[in-house]
């Protein structure tokens, strides 16, 4: 069968940059378990599908663009960060405040599992990398208000 769970995001200005899953499934045999989630406008990026073969369960799994393991290489328990089956980036640019979706289905009869949890980060934040001498620049930003934040790469001090 296909469960579906939802969550509504708001607030958010701007086009859709980066979109984070977390998900924990309890579900014995998980190489019959498809995941998919759904934008507010309809786009669908199948995170997981038939992989794991009989291996058990998938807590904390995490799907993000740029983890370096595809799911389609790791083994069951999915435990991590992964890479989903096509990317995420198929989001960006789409407005993320809506009704996101969850879809998740057990393409096999008779086992089931259990969707405890699942969450969606959505950034929409803009980026630029300074040059040599500091100089950086954001390029097409409508008229607003903007706070801008530091942040330096790791082992670097300000």
């Amino acid at each position: 069968g296909t469960i579906t769970r939802t969550i509504t995001a708001a607030g958010l200005t701007g086009s859709i940059r980066d979109v984070n899953v977390r998900v924990t499934v309890t579900h014995s045999y998980v190489g019959d378990l498809r995941l998919r989630l759904i934008s507010p406008t309809g786009t669908i990026v199948t995170l997981i599908s038939n992989r794991g073969a009989n291996g058990d369960n998938m807590t904390d799994t995490n799907f993000d663009d740029a983890a370096p393991t595809p799911i389609g290489s790791a083994a069951p328990p999915f435990t991590g960060t992964f890479r989903p089956e096509p990317p995420l980036s198929a989001f960006n640019g789409e407005a993320g405040n809506g009704t996101w979706t969850l879809e998740a289905t057990d393409v096999e009869a008779p086992d089931a599992g259990t969707l405890n949890s699942w969450a969606l980060m959505v950034s929409n934040e803009e980026t630029a990398t300074s040059d040599a001498s500091g100089f950086y620049s954001f390029r097409n930003l409508p008229p607003d208000t903007y706070r801008v934040r530091r942040v330096l790469p790791a082992g670097w001090n300000s």
